[in-house]
């Protein structure tokens, strides 16, 4: 950082201004805050954040380097007793190890307002009154709970935070599970430093100004030698100044068909590309694919022990050896998925080494997946290991190659010009078949010359068919058979609820959807123990004995297929539906029609596109010869919809809900 002495830059930038608001000083509350009016505030509202206020500014430090200032403010209205857990709040500090490695809070404050006959009381906390929790070796916690929550009350909160830290510059949330009524953020940075910024999330900013501001830094370089005075320099240059706020922040509500909320709130994030020293001296910090690849390449933590001789794989390996080499990779995949536990989903690096993962059979993800890559390796099998974020991790920005966007490592294997991708992590995963959640977009397969691939939902599709037959017997009495197919992705869930279950448990999870009463017998569950399979499920049912004297039946075809409660209940919403795969379901019904009894009245078919050929919806009966066909199909072409195809989806689920729930009825003769 020495270099920073000969360091003197003026950055010209666009200029444009916007009005902020004027936040009320801490301890200032009048009685009309108690009585805020919004219409984001409804009878379900349990907090209101009436304001939060954040910046992040740089300063120079005694080390020789610069450091972060971060400032925090919030005030919150508690309308309801539902809401007082958000009056605990939690503050994380980072250490390195060392005090100058260490997250520093000061400037704290904290209060809890309550209007009693027309007047403002408080009761505040200071610094001595929070709770400090070790969450790791890296990372402590400060927490405290505000003191004399009532329905009603406001409490206010704000703080700072010096951190040695400046690769990681604050993000900043505007949105959140409440509304909020004014959110604004303020990020001054040096003409040295080169962030990428990314916002996330649909909102427009209310305010989404730039300016820029001549500042002067001190930086102290301490000695070495206690008898040589420290060294100071000043850095002078001008800051780029940005601020962003929104005003009427409505909460956010993850609907059904959602995979992460941190993908949708609206948000600023901050990643430091280069440190730019001088015109001729420039730090990379964000590297290229090519150079990021080759360092993982060459990490111990990650694929430098892939290539190692591992000889104590070899005894097993020859237990698996097959002439066919997808045979052999079968093999292995095989006996790592079966054999070994993964006890971290949220890992892609090794947290042991590959020999330890092999004697005590647990680790991470990243130990299972890269284990699996180093005995197909050693077996001779062409494998690679692939890095990705999953759908609970959140969406990657594909324009930088930051890995702590991906938390996920899975294998590639090439045979005779075919890919498998293998995941022997999940105890039920088929070869060559991934969960849902690993189709979240971009990932990156970690080779000399790194390739990007996409894993997306729309690219999948979970095909189910079910059929059911139902007849009369000699006494009239109505039995029959029920056969469902699931789709690969239907048979991974329903295996995960089934396979460790009793077969009285298992009985009762396949027929518990049923709406009419009828008795089950002969329950069969198909390749439950098939990974590589679907699965299918069948049984006999009888309608169990009714009053065989009514004059009307009503009856539901759909029985227990059909779509009761319309999946999308909200009037709008602001983010996408992400299904987890392309829907096609498929029913089939034949019936005999009741002895003694006529066809009344049936439901109409019915054929409704969606959206003109990305889905639809038939529904077609009919009669003959004593019998009734049904055939009801939902099909999807694409899994992913935007905010504006939510209302075409929301009715045509609410039309199949309406159809569906449609009956025959049966007239006696």
């Amino acid at each position: 950082m020495k270099s920073l002495v000969t360091l003197l830059l003026t950055l010209s930038f666009a200029v444009s201004f916007s009005q902020t608001k004027s936040i009320p000083k801490f301890g200032v509350v009048k009685p009309e805050d108690f009585s805020i009016q919004s219409t984001l505030i409804d009878s379900s509202t349990s907090v209101v954040v009436l304001f939060e206020v954040g910046s992040s500014d740089f300063i120079g430090n005694n080390d020789g380097d610069f450091s972060l200032v971060f400032k925090r403010r919030q005030r919150m209205l508690i309308k309801k007793r539902t809401g007082f857990d958000d009056a605990t709040i939690q503050i994380a500090l980072y250490s390195g190890g060392n005090s100058s490695s260490t997250e520093m809070l000061s400037d704290f404050r904290a209060a809890t307002y309550n209007l009693e006959n027309g007047k403002v009381n408080d009761v505040k906390l200071s610094q001595k009154d929070l709770l400090t929790e070790k969450e790791s070796s890296s990372i402590t916690n400060k927490k405290f709970t505000f003191p004399a929550l009532t329905e009603g009350c406001i409490v206010d909160f704000e703080y700072t935070i010096k951190s040695p830290y400046y690769t990681r510059l604050k993000s900043w949330a505007f949105q959140s599970e409440n509304p909020v009524l004014w959110s604004q953020y303020t990020v001054s940075i040096p003409p040295i430093f080169d962030y990428l910024t990314t916002k996330r999330g649909y909102l427009p900013f209310t305010v989404n100004s730039a300016s820029t501001r001549f500042k002067t830094y001190v930086i102290k370089f301490p000695s070495n030698n206690p008898s040589d005075l420290p060294e100071y320099i000043n850095l002078s240059g001008e800051d780029v100044v940005n601020t962003w706020a929104i005003e009427n922040v409505p909460p956010f509500k993850a609907e059904n068909y959602t995979f992460t909320s941190f993908n949708h709130l609206t948000r600023i994030q901050f990643h430091l590309r280069s440190i730019n020293y001088s015109e001729t001296n420039r730090k990379q910090v964000i590297k290229d694919w090519y150079s990021t690849a080759y360092d993982l390449l060459q990490d111990e933590s990650f694929a430098k022990t892939l290539n190692e001789p591992n000889e104590w794989m070899k005894e097993n390996l020859d237990k698996l050896s097959h002439i066919d080499p997808v045979q052999k990779a079968k093999n292995i995949f095989t006996y790592v998925r079966d054999n070994f536990s993964c006890n971290d989903y949220d890992n892609k690096w090794l947290t042991q080494t590959l020999r330890k993962t092999f004697q005590t059979k647990v680790g991470s993800v990243g130990d299972v997946n890269l284990l699996l890559c180093a005995m197909l390796r050693k077996a001779g099998v062409e494998a690679v290991p692939v890095i990705l974020s999953t759908t609970d991790n959140g969406k990657i920005d594909e324009r930088i190659a930051l890995l702590t966007q991906y938390n996920y490592v899975i294998t590639r294997t090439k045979i005779g010009g075919n890919i498998y991708y293998l995941d022997a992590s999940r105890p039920y995963l088929g070869f060559a078949m991934l969960a849902p959640d690993c189709y979240n977009g971009p990932a990156r397969v970690i080779q000399q010359s790194p390739e990007s691939v996409d894993f997306i939902t729309d690219s999948i599709s979970d095909a189910t068919f079910t059929s059911v037959l139902l007849m009369n017997d000699s006494s009239g009495t109505i039995s029959g058979h029920y056969y469902n197919t699931l789709g690969k992705f239907s048979s991974m869930t329903l295996r995960n609820k089934l396979i460790k279950k009793s077969d009285e448990e298992i009985n009762k999870q396949v027929t518990q959807e049923f709406s009419q009463a009828f008795n089950f017998s002969n329950i069969i569950i198909d390749s439950l123990q098939q990974f590589d399979n679907p699965l299918t499920v069948q049984y006999d049912l009888k309608l169990k004995d009714e009053d065989s004297d009514q004059d009307i039946i009503y009856f539901n075809p759909m029985l227990a297929e059909g779509y009761k409660k319309n999946p999308f209940s909200l009037t709008e919403r602001q983010h996408p539906v992400e299904m987890p795969y392309r829907l096609n379901e498929t029913y089939m019904l034949t019936m005999d029609i009741p002895k003694g009894y006529s066809v009344e009245e049936l439901p109409k078919n019915t054929k409704v596109l969606f959206n003109g050929s990305e889905g639809g919806f038939e529904y077609v009966i009919g009669k003959t010869e004593g019998k009734i066909m049904l055939r009801s199909k939902i099909y999807f072409t694409k899994a992913i919809f935007t905010p504006k195809d939510y209302d075409v989806l929301r009715n045509f689920f609410g039309y199949v809900v309406k159809k569906h729930s449609e009956q025959i009825v049966f007239k006696k003769n």
